[in-house]
């Protein structure tokens, strides 16, 4: 720890479930989809009586995720926009966020499925997509597709988002950690096997839906965000880990299948992430970024070290100046006093150890915020391939938490 951070440390061990989204894959409407890298809404809750947030007030997520934050502020009667850049993301979270009719739910249900076969087939898909899929099964999703696509609201999102959540398991891919995979042993499922399910279990959940009107989303990115100076009450988020996770990889099938016409936009969103992984690029101008000295000598020892992938230099020095941008326009349309939460991760590069809580600390407090503590949620092992090479060494998971300054 930095001489400078190190009081303000605290452990807070009995929080390692909730900066994980292992409560919300069960939890109602939350569990509709999840993204693989996402909190529990308990943290949430947790945070907000921790800022004594009250009804009335405007909380930010600017990296929303599948709407953890938004659904939770709901629950608490808060005020919450949620911003991504990922259109699978505000999507989903839009959906979250809608009130439903149990009745209608079910009785468009069988209406829609099986869905009616139209002129259009496995050709008529994107050539990623034909990889990915069984043909016959690729055929009958796009007719479900299709057929989901001629609602209305609040209906459409539903079933598309019942959709989306099955795609994965009746593909012939599968998520490996940074990475998305060919199956080789796994049999896929049938669109008969899991549609219907998990639409009954979406169903179940309706009645669970926090009511009220406090909460929508914005397709925007968080280093130039769309809000007015001084508008918002607080900041609850977790941006993307330094960890090369590369979402619109990982998420490509469903990219594909709803939001991206063919694998050169894809390419295109790719560019535009936030630099996490080293296909990002630098898109957004950044002004004023002053690195900590600290990153600069870790920055040194990263550049004299043998790395399978030079690119991650770029990458880590470009996620902090990213890192800058979103805090310099947080801090600009926060209003004075205001609380900011971030859920982040340490990293190691080779035997560079990255102390990201420090760093984006020290990088807020440089862009007017004022660190007020660092919550150590858990401490997590490294990566095999650094455990066979470098030996164990645990990184931490924190909570960074800012004051803006009056």
């Amino acid at each position: 720890m930095n001489g400078r951070y190190e009081k303000l440390f605290e452990e807070k061990l009995e929080l390692k479930r909730l900066v994980t989204p292992y409560q919300s894959r069960k939890t109602p409407v939350y569990r509709w989809y999840n993204l693989n890298h996402s909190y529990s809404q308990d943290l949430i809750f947790n945070l907000i009586d921790r800022f004594r947030i009250e009804p009335g007030v405007t909380i930010l997520d600017p990296f929303c995720g599948t709407g953890t934050t938004p659904l939770a502020c709901r629950e608490k009667g808060v005020d919450c926009i949620g911003l991504d850049i990922m259109p699978l993301s505000t999507f989903v979270t839009q959906g979250k966020l809608m009130e439903y009719s149990t009745q209608k739910a079910m009785n468009d249900f069988e209406h829609i499925f099986p869905s009616k076969q139209y002129d259009f087939g496995f050709k008529d898909a994107v050539p990623y997509l034909q990889k990915c899929f069984p043909h016959e099964q690729l055929t009958k999703l796009l007719h479900l597709r299709f057929t989901i696509s001629q609602m209305e609201d609040p209906e459409r999102k539903f079933f598309a988002i019942a959709l989306l959540n099955i795609l994965k398991s009746i593909s012939l891919t599968k998520n490996d950690g940074a990475f998305l995979r060919f199956k080789t042993k796994e049999k896929p499922k049938t669109l008969e096997e899991v549609f219907p399910p998990q639409v009954k279990m979406m169903i179940d959940d309706l009645p669970h839906c926090p009511s009220g009107n406090n909460g929508h989303t914005i397709r925007a990115d968080a280093r130039r965000i769309p809000l007015a100076d001084c508008s918002i009450d607080g900041v609850i988020t977790s941006p993307p880990y330094l960890n090369r996770h590369d979402y619109t990889r990982i998420y490509a099938i469903e990219l594909l299948f709803s939001f991206i016409e063919d694998n050169e936009q894809l390419k295109r969103l790719r560019y535009k992430m936030l630099r996490s992984n080293v296909e990002a690029r630098r898109v957004v101008d950044i002004h004023g970024f002053k690195p900590p000295q600290r990153l600069e000598k870790l920055m040194d020892e990263l550049r004299a070290s043998r790395l399978p992938n030079r690119k991650v230099i770029d990458m880590v020095w470009g996620y902090f100046e990213d890192m800058h941008g979103v805090l310099s326009e947080i801090h600009r349309i926060c209003k004075p006093g205001s609380r900011i939460a971030f859920v982040v991760g340490n990293c190691k590069y080779a035997k560079t150890m990255f102390p990201v809580d420090e760093l984006l600390a020290e990088i807020g407090d440089n862009n007017g915020l004022k660190t007020e503590k660092i919550l150590i949620a858990r401490y997590r092992g490294n990566a095999p391939q650094q455990m066979k090479t470098f030996g164990k060494q645990s990184s931490r998971e924190s909570i960074v938490i800012w004051e803006r300054k009056k």
